[in-house]
């Protein structure tokens, strides 16, 4: 049988209290052959404290909040488990949420993981510009770590950087003789989707040569969006090279192409953002902006302990890209 402070107090004739202290190596007047007394029946009877009731005191239940506004997304998926495993490695439990880029439900979350007393919460927002609520921790002191998407107001952050990233993956196109490149952006709501934006036409200032707006398509990070943009972009005969903001767009881009009868790269070049883990496998090996979540997810876990250690400054830390040259751009100089 396992033990409770009761049975404890009632074997040795001493208040729950006094129990407590014992088993806590607290000051509390005891003669030293009770304190070992108390001890032999916890290690005899298998006690174990409640870790509900100490959380409740001491909020320390060596669980993590994460927050992710879409797991079906490779990139999500990966950096959740970057993250759960560096967390589990240091002795701590996830609790993940899911919020399909719903901010109602996003708030739900934040109340449940207070009232599950997490001592940190890790977030990536549904909505940049629709902050959740998250004064209760931050009145209460817990941290929370913002990744990839924030808020303008947000302390601890770890992010990418987008928009190098995008600008050298245009450059690259450009240095292979495209000039007439079609980009699929992000929802531009999200800074990631608006600073790759950023990056495409930094490529082309520099280079000097001018942005065709019609070859610019918003997308919205998804398989099927890809698709259908590059089903807009195919309108446009002259475009010789389709920058993709994210992979999974990417492969959307390949599935159109494939299905018009369009060759890559012989008929048009793809690049993506991301360099998942399928990028590799395809039939033509995409061309990708590689961005290291295993980095990010150390630096969130990083960023999370000091700040659980106590109060840091505002810190925002940005992971650099690279780009990585693989089958998918023809190389027209």
């Amino acid at each position: 049988m396992r033990a409770t402070l009761k049975f404890l107090s009632e074997k040795s004739g001493l208040s729950i209290t006094a129990i407590s202290l014992i088993l806590n190596d607290k000051p509390v007047r005891v003669a030293p052959e009770k304190k070992k007394l108390v001890k032999e029946l916890a290690a005899k009877y298998n006690y174990k404290p409640n870790m509900t009731a100490v959380a409740l005191v001491t909020r320390k239940t060596k669980t993590i909040g994460l927050i992710l506004p879409d797991i079906v997304n490779p990139f999500f998926a990966v950096v959740a488990s970057e993250i759960d495993k560096k967390f589990h490695d240091a002795g701590y439990n996830i609790i993940l949420c899911n919020t399909n880029s719903d901010t109602s439900l996003e708030n739900q979350y934040v109340e449940m993981l207070d009232e599950k007393r997490v001592e940190a919460l890790v977030i990536c927002a549904s909505d940049e510009r629709k902050p959740c609520d998250l004064s209760g921790f931050y009145e209460q002191g817990i941290p929370v770590i913002f990744f990839d998407r924030y808020y303008e107001d947000s302390k601890l952050v770890v992010s990418i950087d987008n928009a190098e990233g995008a600008r050298q993956a245009v450059k690259y196109l450009i240095d292979n003789g495209h000039r007439n490149i079609a980009m699929i952006t992000g929802p531009l709501n999200y800074r990631s989707a608006q600073a790759r934006l950023d990056g495409y036409k930094c490529a082309f200032e520099n280079s000097g040569i001018e942005i065709n707006d019609n070859h610019i398509v918003v997308g919205d990070y998804t398989f099927a969006g890809g698709k259908a943009a590059a089903e807009k972009i195919l309108k446009y005969k002259e475009v010789s090279a389709i920058f993709a903001s994210n992979d999974l767009m990417a492969y959307g881009v390949i599935k159109e192409l494939s299905d018009k009868g369009k060759k890559i790269p012989d008929d048009i070049s793809v690049v993506g953002f991301d360099d998942l883990n399928f990028s590799q496998m395809l039939r033509t090996p995409l061309t990708s902006v590689k961005q290291n979540l295993k980095e990010l997810a150390e630096s969130v876990f990083e960023l999370t302990m000091k700040a659980m250690s106590g109060h840091i400054a505002p810190v925002h830390k940005v992971i650099k890209t690279r780009l990585v040259e693989r089958e998918s751009v023809k190389n027209l100089s």
